[in-house]
């Protein structure tokens, strides 16, 4: 069983990760910082408690330590890519889960991608992120397929998503961009709060949303409970992935949010039967998370 583990975020999220995994993980003892990087010793624990912290890019065991002019070689897990650290005159060998890995990882300061002139928001870069992850878990967004997008305005996610030749139904009570003029048949705003949308809703634009896409200002605990009355009908027709950024809206009453709030979140989901979740941190995060979770 690995004593060390390491974490890497954005250099932002540092002293946020710190407190997540002080809160969630009280068996790990933190060691030492380098950049983006923690480094924790794990104590003696029988809770079982899976290691995940929700703040993180990546995150794995690590195994041991050794000078740069002697190179050891350790055995990783199945389905595990190597990750290796050199700090002045060591190595420090690890590992983390393959499906962790992403053309995103290698920069999770900047995002590999640029925003054109027109988009109407940095939700932009976000959905443009999103999308390269579901890409590399083998399901593109293909053109013509439909998304419903749930906090749409001013419109930089959709933007995206209509450039790509998908069908967007938006749902927000604020003004879109004029930007999306442009995408008058592919894209359809519904100016409503999402507490009040309904299946027969987005049924007026929509046939079979493959995709739910939601970055709402609202408190996580507050959004579940709306989302709840809508993954149901998106499940039952059809539909695929749940992506929602997840803002932590307290940050500064963040362990509330680990302890309190995020169990019953995964309780709720639980209810839908998901066969992946996933989350991760991405370059144009700021004090929130990718939550990932896709349906049968």
């Amino acid at each position: 069983m690995p004593k060390f583990y390491f974490f890497v975020t954005k250099l932002e999220l540092i002293s946020l990760l710190k407190r997540e995994v002080k809160s969630r993980f009280p068996f790990l003892t933190f060691s030492f910082a380098h950049q983006n990087i923690l480094f924790y010793k794990k104590e003696e624990d029988k809770s079982k408690i899976e290691i995940a912290p929700l703040l993180a890019s990546f995150f794995g065991p690590m195994y041991g330590k050794f000078p740069v002019n002697t190179p050891k070689i350790f055995e990783i897990p199945t389905g595990h890519i190597a990750f290796n650290v050199s700090l002045k005159d060591f190595v420090y060998s690890g590992s983390y889960d393959k499906k962790l890995f992403s053309l995103l990882n290698q920069n999770i300061e900047e995002s590999p991608f640029s925003m054109p002139d027109l988009a109407p928001s940095r939700a932009y870069l976000k959905a443009w992120e999103y999308l390269q992850i579901i890409s590399e878990l083998g399901d593109p967004l293909e053109k013509d397929e439909e998304v419903i997008e749930i906090g749409c305005a001013p419109g930089g996610a959709s933007f995206l998503f209509c450039e790509r030749g998908a069908k967007v139904f938006g749902v927000d009570p604020g003004e879109v961009s004029k930007n999306l003029e442009q995408f008058s048949r592919s894209f359809y705003h519904h100016p409503i709060a999402m507490q009040k949308l309904k299946a027969k809703d987005w049924g007026i634009f929509l046939n079979n949303p493959r995709l739910l896409f939601c970055d709402v200002n609202l408190r996580p605990s507050e959004t579940i409970l709306y989302l709840k009355k809508i993954l149901g009908d998106f499940k039952k027709g059809g539909g695929q992935y749940l992506v929602w950024t997840v803002k932590l809206t307290d940050w500064r009453n963040c362990e509330e949010f680990f302890l309190k709030e995020w169990p019953k979140i995964e309780r709720e989901l639980a209810l839908f039967h998901p066969i992946l979740t996933l989350k991760r941190v991405v370059p144009s995060h700021h004090k929130e998370f990718l939550l990932l979770v896709k349906f049968r």
